[in-house]
C-alpha cells in the first residue's frame, strides 16, 4: 500500500474486513452433519426438482415461520411507499419463493461446465473489454436471482475468476463450500486476508467479484437506495481506483423454467479528476443506482431480509425499527 492510504475496508461482504477464527465444536459438528444430511437428502433431485422444494420451503418460511417478515415489509414499505400493502405482500412472498429456489439451487452440487448450460444469454464482450485494458477488472452482483450461479458461469467461460468470501465460524461448513466453489472453478479470496492479495489478482489482469448489496456499517459511504441513504460498501471502489481498473455490475436473472439470464451495466470507471474519496463515492452511487434499478424491476429476486439499513447516518434520528434479526 502506498504510504499515506487509509486501511482498505473489503466492503464488498458487508461490514468490511472481519476477524474471524474459525474452530471446531459440538455445535459446529452438529450443524455440519445436519448439512451434509440435508445435501444427501437432495442429491437424487434434479435441477427441476430442487426449484420445486425450494418454492415450497419459502412459503413455508414466509407463511408457518415468518421468519424476517417484519423486516422484509418494512424495508418493502419504504422502497415502494406508493404500492398498496397488499401488494407489498405478494412481493414479500414472492420473494420467499425465490430466496428459497436460489439456496436449494446452490445447494445442488453444480457438475463442472453445468453453470454455463443454465443461462440464456451472457454479455461475454463486456468482460473482455474491461480486461482488454490490462489492469484487472471488478465485477460486483448483490443477492439478486442466483449470484453463485453466475460466478461459475462466468468460471466455466474461462474467465479467471476470484471471488471475495467471508471465513465462516464453522470450519467445516467453510471447507465443505469451499470445495463446491472451487469445484465449478471459482478462485478463493478471504476477505479477512487483507488487501494484497486482491491487488495482486487485479495486476495480473484477473477478475474479482464482490457481493456489494449488504450494509456496511460505519465504513460504509451513504448514498441514495431504494429511497433511503445507505450505507454501502466501499471497498470495491477503492480497489477500483488503486488498481486503475473498471467496475462491472452483473445480475443473475431467474426466467420461467429455471433459466437464467446475465445483465451488466455499463463500466464504471474512478474519476481521477476527483479528490481520492469523492471519486470512491460517486463511484459507490453508481454501483448503488444500478442495483435499484434492476431491483425495481425485478423486485421479488432480491434479498430484501437483510436489515439494509440498520445504519443510519450520523446526526439521523430514527424510530424503533423491526427487531427480528442482527
Amino acid at each position: 500500500m502506498n504510504g499515506g492510504e487509509a486501511p482498505v475496508p473489503i466492503g464488498g461482504l458487508g461490514r468490511g474486513r472481519r476477524e474471524v477464527r474459525p474452530g471446531r465444536s459440538a455445535k459446529h459438528l452438529l450443524e455440519f452433519l445436519l448439512l451434509r444430511f440435508v445435501l444427501l437428502l437432495l442429491a437424487p433431485l434434479s435441477w427441476n426438482g430442487s426449484r420445486r422444494v425450494g418454492r415450497l420451503l419459502g412459503s413455508f418460511a414466509a407463511g408457518a415461520l415468518r421468519l424476517r417478515w417484519k423486516v422484509t415489509l418494512d424495508n418493502l414499505r419504504h422502497a415502494f411507499p406508493e404500492r398498496s400493502e397488499v401488494e407489498r405482500s405478494a412481493i414479500a412472498r414472492a420473494a420467499y419463493r425465490e430466496i428459497g429456489t436460489t439456496f436449494l439451487e446452490m445447494f445442488r452440487s453444480l457438475r463442472p461446465g453445468e453453470a454455463s448450460t443454465r443461462c440464456d444469454s451472457f454479455a461475454a464482450e463486456l468482460l473482455r473489454d474491461a480486461l482488454d485494458e490490462g489492469r484487472g477488472a471488478i465485477l460486483l452482483t448483490g443477492h439478486f436471482g442466483n449470484w453463485e450461479l453466475l460466478g461459475a458461469a462466468v468460471a466455466d467461460g474461462g474467465w479467471p475468476l476470484h471471488a471475495v468470501v467471508a471465513t465462516q465460524k464453522n470450519r467445516w461448513i467453510d471447507a465443505l463450500v469451499t470445495r463446491r466453489r472451487e469445484a465449478v472453478g471459482l478462485k478463493i479470496l478471504r476477505s479477512d486476508a487483507g488487501l494484497r492479495p486482491i491487488l495482486r489478482a487485479l495486476k495480473s489482469n484477473q477478475i474479482v467479484c464482490f457481493l456489494a448489496d449488504q450494509d456496511a456499517g460505519r465504513t460504509g459511504h451513504f448514498v441514495p437506495f431504494l429511497g433511503r441513504p445507505a450505507s454501502s460498501p466501499g471497498g470495491p471502489a477503492r480497489f477500483a481506483r488503486l488498481a486503475r481498473c473498471p467496475i462491472l455490475v452483473g445480475f443473475s436473472v431467474r426466467s420461467p423454467g429455471g433459466r437464467y439470464r446475465f445483465e451488466f451495466g455499463n463500466l464504471i470507471r474512478i474519476r481521477e479528476d476527483l479528490p481520492s474519496e469523492e471519486a470512491e463515492k460517486q463511484a459507490t452511487a453508481e454501483i448503488a443506482a444500478l442495483l435499484e434499478e434492476r431491483i425495481r424491476r425485478y423486485p421479488e429476486q432480491w434479498f430484501w431480509m437483510h436489515r439494509r439499513w440498520k445504519t443510519r447516518p450520523p446526526g439521523e434520528t430514527t424510530g424503533p425499527g423491526p427487531s427480528e434479526g442482527p
